[in-house]
């Protein structure tokens, strides 16, 4: 549910995005939970076709050069990571927007680990989970046993 009064998102009983100032927040059972300072990618419609077939935030990502540490972006330059300021203008009611629409997109495919970034995904799982969200604590539990069980772990 959308408050336009407040620029607040209530996307289910565990969280609630708000557009403070320029900055979206996102809480997790009444606490702040993190500022949502990026959008990683922006994908421009002639490059479309070269995501066909990524099954993750972090391999579009990645497929883009752009990295997510700390909430920051860095992008690949020759071999090596450096801080990636806005190459884009997005105006902050948009970008809230976009984060209302992942979150909602996350929560509407079962808190899809997939679908966040890995960065965001584990950490608001733990946290919905500790705050006794049930479908996060199930999610949780098969995502650490589904990590303990592959041959990369």
């Amino acid at each position: 549910m959308f408050n336009y009064n407040m620029k607040e998102f209530k996307a289910n009983k565990y969280i609630l995005l708000r557009l403070e100032g320029i900055y979206t927040q996102m809480y997790a059972n009444n606490e702040r939970f993190i500022e949502c300072v990026r959008l990683i990618l922006e994908i421009p419609r002639k490059e479309v076709e070269s995501f066909n077939g990524i099954e993750s935030m972090d391999e579009a990502s990645e497929l883009s050069d752009h990295y997510l540490i700390d909430n920051e972006i860095y992008k690949e330059e020759h071999g090596k990571l450096a801080y990636s300021p806005y190459s884009y203008d997005i105006p902050p009611e948009t970008e809230f927007w976009g984060h209302c629409s992942n979150i909602q997109a996350w929560i509407e495919n079962d808190y899809n680990t997939f679908i966040l970034h890995s960065n965001i995904a584990f950490p608001l799982l733990k946290e919905l989970t500790n705050a006794g969200d049930p479908k996060a604590k199930r999610v949780f539990k098969e995502e650490i046993a589904n990590r303990m069980s592959s041959p990369l772990s």
